[in-house]
């Protein structure tokens, strides 16, 4: 999905950064061949991952960049990215979250629910109604800061929210707080159907209810650090 993701990004022309921690070589090496920035770690944390890409990408961007943070299984993704940027191109925002506008049918069943339970939850806890658990995140480099200087912890450092899916969702709730303008962009995205096959599992499963009871718990705990909702 990697290799497609690049691909996809390199033929329209969009700089790549992407880390690697595949202990095959030649994955490296075929994403290098074809025009993408490899980072290679060993074992990182998800968040330190993320944070290496944003990283890279921003010493990538010349000037008023826009940088565009995603899962690579989400290739179908680059397609849309002209609309999706649009609003910071013009200055109407700071974060575009995508919104998909299929409502999950593409995705496994229990991976469907699981997200939208997520994004209901979000949206009781915080007050604002955003499609987070698409994953997407999309910012100008100044905005990068905010997912940057995340290290997993609260705001008030008693808490470890565990630095995994976090390093995405409480970034974008102290760039709410601090006032950034945050915007949706609804695209006609449809996941997959190798991925979803992939995942229509019972370890799928486990790991899909990990994740949504961890990032609510976060959430929920942040939220109330920060005054939300107001």
């Amino acid at each position: 999905m990697a290799v497609k993701f690049v691909e996809n990004a390199v033929f329209a022309s969009i700089p790549v950064a992407i880390v690697d921690d595949s202990p095959d070589d030649n994955v490296s090496a075929y994403l290098k061949a074809i025009g993408a920035i490899v980072i290679r770690a060993q074992n990182p944390t998800m968040g330190t991952g993320r944070r290496m890409a944003i990283k890279k990408a921003l010493q990538l961007c010349q000037g008023n960049n826009i940088i565009v943070w995603s899962e690579p299984e989400k290739y179908p993704l680059i397609k849309d990215i002209c609309k999706i940027i649009e609003p910071i191109i013009h200055k109407k925002t700071d974060i575009v979250i995508p919104r998909r506008k299929d409502n999950l049918a593409s995705y496994p069943e229990m991976q469907m629910h699981a997200e939208l339970y997520g994004n209901r939850g979000f949206q009781l806890l915080t007050g604002y109604a955003y499609d987070m658990w698409f994953g997407p995140r999309v910012f100008d480099t100044k905005t990068a800061a905010y997912f940057l200087s995340y290290d997993g912890k609260s705001s008030d450092g008693t808490k470890d929210y565990g630095d995994r899916w976090d390093s995405i969702f409480i970034p974008v709730l102290r760039a709410i707080k601090a006032g950034l303008r945050i915007t949706e962009v609804t695209i006609d995205y449809q996941h997959p159907q190798k991925q979803t096959a992939g995942e229509d599992n019972y370890e799928f499963y486990e790991k899909r209810l990990l994740q949504l009871n961890t990032l609510l718990e976060a959430i929920k705990y942040e939220a109330r650090l920060l005054g939300l909702p107001r």
